[in-house]
């Protein structure tokens, strides 16, 4: 009976470690990165991940080269949300994301 027990707790507790797992997976589709650009020490944008239209590349440019920021990263997440690293001043974000979703 107790080998029983212990093999129906192994059961739960690997059912339980599996839903955790199955839920790290949802979070990651739902806030994962489509799309990055990066910003090198230059001034110059590079798209490290997915794609960005030529309008928004140089939208983006355009403003960088004028804010002279050399580094940071630009993200557009699964969910629609595009975030900025610390070295895009919050003045500039809603800018950007007008440059990024209108091109």
């Amino acid at each position: 009976m107790n080998i029983l027990k212990t093999f129906l707790k192994s059961i739960a507790a690997t059912a339980v470690v599996a839903g955790l797992f199955k839920g790290a997976e949802t979070l990651g589709e739902k806030y994962g990165v489509t799309a990055k650009i990066t910003v090198s020490e230059n001034g110059k944008i590079e798209v490290a991940k997915g794609f960005f239209s030529s309008g928004a590349r140089d939208g983006v440019q355009r403003v960088i080269s004028e804010s002279k920021i050399t580094s940071g990263w630009i993200e557009r997440r699964n969910d629609g949300q595009i975030v900025f690293s610390d070295a895009f001043p919050p003045s500039m974000h809603q800018r950007l994301r007008n440059i990024i979703q209108n091109a």
